[in-house]
């Protein structure tokens, strides 16, 4: 009960932050209205799509924090102002995976990574980065690393708040395995205790990894994570990736996924301001919900 009532705490104070963001763009014209919408409104299922390649450096004039990658909208929230993320669009936040399943599903070409490159890519805590952090000591997702005989381990990681990263479970591919066919889950309604590879205190449900249809490793997550957040993804993640390699920025993998369910922001079409629908985001009416659909049409021209 203690962490429903916590976790309600937080979506309320987003929301009031949304909303005032909301106001100001209002107020200075601003179309950018898709980031900050008021009460979000939570679509059955919606899923967003993440396609690049780890360690890509999207922020302009390069700079060596392009690896902590993170949709964080353009322009990034209050807490998420610092060179550390991408500021790109679309922002992208999942549910919590402790109210249901969250899954990334689809490709990670992997034949370009050279001896030593290691990725991660899965999702990080929403509250760590809101609170200006740079978030791979938070995160939940896959990892792949190139060893020296060429051949690939893969598996699942949570990330270690005190430094270094755990590789819960793994398997070893062989060199010329190409490409990764993956599904990933992260369940906070599962029992970590089916799952765990060691002890599961604290640890907060399971995360599963389906790879090429033949292999499927399990483990806890949420039992390594920062003091000052101690229920990961407890207000949903960010997707993103973080990667380890000397002497280049990039890392020779290139993923093309779909994350769902995500929160929906603001209204996709004027269909959904319709019959009262414009309540969903806190619009006052209806043709202030239109024109923030028009807005942000007009701004992806």
């Amino acid at each position: 009960m203690r962490k429903s009532r916590d976790r309600l705490t937080k979506t309320g104070t987003r929301m009031q932050k949304n909303k005032k963001a909301l106001a100001g763009l209002l107020a200075t014209g601003g179309i950018a209205l898709s980031l900050f919408a008021a009460n979000p409104a939570i679509a059955a299922g919606p899923t967003a799509q993440i396609t690049g390649q780890i360690g890509e450096d999207l922020n302009e004039g390069g700079n060596y924090y392009g690896r902590y990658l993170r949709y964080v909208g353009d322009p990034a929230p209050a807490g998420y102002a610092t060179e550390k993320y991408e500021w790109g669009s679309p922002f992208i936040l999942t549910e919590s995976p402790e109210d249901g399943a969250v899954t990334m599903t689809g490709t990670i070409e992997i034949d370009e990574m050279v001896s030593g490159q290691v990725g991660v890519i899965g999702l990080t805590d929403s509250d760590v980065l809101e609170a200006g952090e740079r978030g791979d000591k938070a995160d939940n997702g896959i990892y792949i690393n190139r060893k020296s005989d060429g051949t690939y381990d893969v598996g699942l990681t949570d990330g270690d708040a005190g430094g270094g990263e755990w590789i819960q479970a793994f398997h070893n591919f062989p060199s010329d395995v190409g490409t990764l066919n993956v599904e990933l889950t992260i369940d906070g309604t599962a029992d970590p205790s089916t799952c765990a590879s060691g002890p599961a205190v604290g640890a907060d449900g399971c995360m599963t990894l389906a790879v090429n249809g033949g292999v499927t490793l399990t483990d806890s997550y949420g039992s390594v994570t920062d003091a000052d957040f101690p229920d990961e993804l407890s207000s949903g993640g960010n997707p993103g990736w973080y990667r380890y390699s000397e002497g280049t920025s990039t890392v020779g993998a290139y993923f093309d996924l779909t994350v769902s369910p995500v929160v929906v922001f603001a209204p996709q079409s004027a269909d959904d301001c319709k019959n009262g629908g414009y309540e969903n985001w806190d619009f006052k009416n209806q043709g202030l919900c239109v024109a923030s659909v028009q807005a942000n049409e007009s701004a992806g021209k």
